[in-house]
């Protein structure tokens, strides 16, 4: 992978579960896991309606070294770009590059998290 490939620095998130008092367990806070440097290729955008009104969608491949770290990334997480603050919901699981030493995985931004 040429140099400056991996040039955002991306701080992954997952949702923490909370108890709502009643003995439910809700959507709590994101809290940070790691931060690493990724690569970001955008996708062609797309748009949709969501609760009457229209919602652009930019779907991404991001691409992040192989570690014990970046393995452990799931589709329930989100990765948020430090120096843009840019939300990625991730999307699948992480998958083995064509280059062995990283690992890429499907993203959008722009939608709910």
């Amino acid at each position: 992978m040429p140099a400056g490939t991996l040039n955002k620095r991306l701080r992954f998130e997952s949702r923490a579960t909370a108890n709502d008092g009643h003995g439910n367990e809700v959507a709590g806070d994101w809290l940070p896991q790691f931060t690493v440097w990724a690569g970001v290729k955008e996708l062609r955008g797309g748009e949709s309606v969501i609760a009457d009104r229209l919602v652009g969608k930019t779907p991404a491949i991001v691409t992040v070294r192989k570690s014990g770290w970046s393995r452990q990334i799931l589709p329930e997480w989100r990765a948020v770009d430090v120096n843009s603050g840019a939300v990625w919901n991730v999307r699948e699981d992480p998958r083995e590059a064509d280059n062995a030493g990283y690992l890429d995985f499907l993203a959008e931004k722009g939608v709910v998290t």
